[in-house]
Protein backbone atom coordinates (compact mmCIF):
# COMPACT_ATOMS: atom_id res chain seq x y z
CA UNK A 1 0.00 0.00 0.00
CA UNK A 2 1.28 3.42 -0.92
CA UNK A 3 0.22 6.57 0.87
CA UNK A 4 -0.74 9.85 -0.80
CA UNK A 5 2.88 11.06 -0.72
CA UNK A 6 4.25 7.78 -2.08
CA UNK A 7 5.23 6.44 1.34
CA UNK A 8 5.05 2.72 2.02
CA UNK A 9 2.15 2.08 4.40
CA UNK A 10 3.00 -1.58 4.88
CA UNK A 11 0.34 -4.23 4.58
CA UNK A 12 -2.83 -5.30 6.33
CA UNK A 13 -2.24 -8.63 8.05
CA UNK A 14 -5.83 -9.84 7.66
CA UNK A 15 -8.64 -8.23 5.70
CA UNK A 16 -12.01 -9.69 6.67
CA UNK A 17 -15.18 -8.91 4.75
CA UNK A 18 -18.45 -9.42 6.62
CA UNK A 19 -21.12 -8.97 3.91
CA UNK A 20 -24.12 -9.40 6.22
CA UNK A 21 -22.89 -6.51 8.38
CA UNK A 22 -21.35 -4.55 5.49
CA UNK A 23 -18.06 -4.40 7.38
CA UNK A 24 -14.50 -4.59 6.16
CA UNK A 25 -12.27 -5.36 9.15
CA UNK A 26 -8.59 -4.49 8.78
CA UNK A 27 -6.78 -6.63 11.33
CA UNK A 28 -3.27 -6.02 12.63
CA UNK A 29 -1.91 -9.23 14.21
CA UNK A 30 0.71 -9.33 16.94
CA UNK A 31 2.48 -12.30 18.46
CA UNK A 32 3.32 -11.40 22.05
CA UNK A 33 4.24 -14.92 23.16
CA UNK A 34 7.89 -14.22 22.38
CA UNK A 35 8.03 -11.51 25.05
CA UNK A 36 9.11 -13.37 28.16
CA UNK A 37 10.52 -10.76 30.50
CA UNK A 38 8.75 -7.68 31.86
CA UNK A 39 11.14 -5.50 29.85
CA UNK A 40 10.33 -7.33 26.59
CA UNK A 41 6.62 -6.94 27.30
CA UNK A 42 7.09 -3.24 28.02
CA UNK A 43 9.03 -2.77 24.77
CA UNK A 44 6.26 -4.42 22.77
CA UNK A 45 3.55 -2.33 24.43
CA UNK A 46 5.50 0.87 23.78
CA UNK A 47 5.91 -0.15 20.14
CA UNK A 48 2.19 -0.86 19.84
CA UNK A 49 0.68 2.11 21.66
CA UNK A 50 3.25 4.85 22.24
CA UNK A 51 5.94 4.60 19.60
CA UNK A 52 9.40 6.06 19.98
CA UNK A 53 11.25 9.17 18.98
CA UNK A 54 12.08 7.49 15.68
CA UNK A 55 8.90 5.55 14.94
CA UNK A 56 5.14 5.97 15.16
CA UNK A 57 3.21 3.43 17.22
CA UNK A 58 1.85 0.39 15.44
CA UNK A 59 -1.70 1.63 16.05
CA UNK A 60 -0.99 4.88 14.17
CA UNK A 61 0.58 3.00 11.27
CA UNK A 62 -2.43 0.70 11.11
CA UNK A 63 -4.83 3.66 11.09
CA UNK A 64 -2.99 5.01 8.03
CA UNK A 65 -3.71 1.70 6.27
CA UNK A 66 -7.35 1.88 7.32
CA UNK A 67 -7.55 5.42 5.92
CA UNK A 68 -6.16 4.09 2.63
CA UNK A 69 -8.78 1.34 2.57
CA UNK A 70 -11.52 3.89 3.21
CA UNK A 71 -10.20 6.17 0.47
CA UNK A 72 -10.03 3.26 -1.97
CA UNK A 73 -13.12 1.39 -0.80
CA UNK A 74 -14.63 0.94 -4.24
CA UNK A 75 -11.47 -0.76 -5.53
CA UNK A 76 -11.23 -2.87 -2.35
CA UNK A 77 -14.83 -4.06 -2.71
CA UNK A 78 -14.30 -4.84 -6.39
CA UNK A 79 -11.16 -6.84 -5.66
CA UNK A 80 -13.10 -8.83 -3.05
CA UNK A 81 -15.94 -9.35 -5.54
CA UNK A 82 -18.42 -7.62 -3.24
CA UNK A 83 -21.20 -5.14 -3.88
CA UNK A 84 -19.54 -1.87 -4.84
CA UNK A 85 -22.12 0.30 -3.09
CA UNK A 86 -19.43 1.85 -0.91
CA UNK A 87 -21.89 4.07 0.96
CA UNK A 88 -23.26 1.02 2.76
CA UNK A 89 -19.87 -0.43 3.79
CA UNK A 90 -17.73 0.55 6.77
CA UNK A 91 -14.02 -0.10 7.22
CA UNK A 92 -12.99 -0.70 10.83
CA UNK A 93 -9.59 -1.40 12.43
CA UNK A 94 -8.81 -4.15 14.92
CA UNK A 95 -5.63 -5.31 16.65
CA UNK A 96 -5.51 -9.01 17.55
CA UNK A 97 -2.82 -10.59 19.71
CA UNK A 98 -2.11 -14.21 20.47
CA UNK A 99 -2.50 -13.54 24.19
CA UNK A 100 -4.58 -11.19 26.31
CA UNK A 101 -2.85 -7.82 26.71
CA UNK A 102 -2.92 -5.46 29.65
CA UNK A 103 -1.87 -2.47 27.56
CA UNK A 104 -5.38 -1.52 26.45
CA UNK A 105 -6.35 -1.23 30.13
CA UNK A 106 -3.46 1.16 30.77
CA UNK A 107 -3.84 3.33 27.67
CA UNK A 108 -6.83 4.18 25.53
CA UNK A 109 -6.15 2.58 22.16
CA UNK A 110 -7.71 4.35 19.17
CA UNK A 111 -9.55 1.18 18.12
CA UNK A 112 -10.53 -2.22 19.55
CA UNK A 113 -7.83 -4.60 20.75
CA UNK A 114 -8.49 -8.23 21.59
CA UNK A 115 -6.92 -11.66 21.81
CA UNK A 116 -7.49 -14.71 19.64
CA UNK A 117 -9.40 -16.25 22.55
CA UNK A 118 -11.81 -13.31 22.53
CA UNK A 119 -12.48 -13.83 18.83
CA UNK A 120 -13.14 -17.51 19.49
CA UNK A 121 -15.73 -16.61 22.16
CA UNK A 122 -17.31 -13.55 20.54
CA UNK A 123 -18.40 -12.51 17.08
CA UNK A 124 -16.12 -10.20 15.15
CA UNK A 125 -19.02 -7.80 14.67
CA UNK A 126 -19.54 -7.50 18.43
CA UNK A 127 -15.84 -6.82 18.98
CA UNK A 128 -15.49 -4.03 16.43
CA UNK A 129 -18.81 -2.40 17.31
CA UNK A 130 -18.14 -2.42 21.07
Amino acid sequence: MMGPKGEDLGDVDVLAALPDSKLIVAIECKNLALARTPREIQNQLVELFKGSRDSSPTTTKHLRRVDWLRSNLSAVLTSLQLSVDEKTWTVVPLLVSDTEMYGPYLVSPPFPVCSLDTIARTSLVEIVKA
